[in-house]
């Protein structure tokens, strides 16, 4: 009996160091990921044992090819081998510049403030289809993509 309480003690035994062995160990998130640029912060994400994931996402402050943000955050701690995201800047939401042709300057106008676009240079010609008054030409055109803040040139009918 002696022997089969020995085999068991060890069987146990190795089970344990086996379970304790292949356990994954914890691992912080790295705040200094958010900030570093899209290879670095995966290369580094790889180096403490996370497996890094790339998000992309617009934002008006951090550079194009930068890391926002990490999800979990830096600080977090999770189990190695464990997924992190890493959103990246693609810089700054394109707008799409609205329809301003047939429209008065006024309501033009109020529709690229509240676009988030700005009202540039006005010019004015003749026109044998728009009413005086009104937008026959725009720039960028309908449906472009801008920056925000951009400025938006105007034709008025005269």
């Amino acid at each position: 009996g002696l022997f089969l309480f020995f085999l068991a003690l060890l069987a146990t035994g190795f089970g344990m160091v086996v379970v304790w062995t292949s356990a994954p160990q914890e691992v912080t998130v790295p705040a200094q990921l958010a900030g570093m640029r899209q290879a670095d912060a995966v290369e580094f994400a790889k180096k403490v044992g996370l497996v890094p994931q790339v998000k992309d996402d617009f934002s008006e402050r951090v550079p194009e090819g930068v890391v926002i943000r990490t999800d979990p955050k830096g600080g977090v701690e999770v189990r190695g081998g464990k997924p992190v995201l890493l959103y990246v800047s693609r810089g700054p939401q394109p707008i799409k510049v609205p329809e301003l042709i047939g429209k008065k300057l006024e309501a033009a106008t109020k529709e690229l403030e509240a676009a988030g676009l700005v009202l540039g240079k006005t010019d004015e010609e003749w026109s044998e289809v728009i009413p005086k008054g009104q937008i026959m030409a725009q720039l960028p055109m309908p449906g472009d993509n801008a920056r925000k803040q951009a400025t938006v040139k105007l034709t008025l009918s005269k």
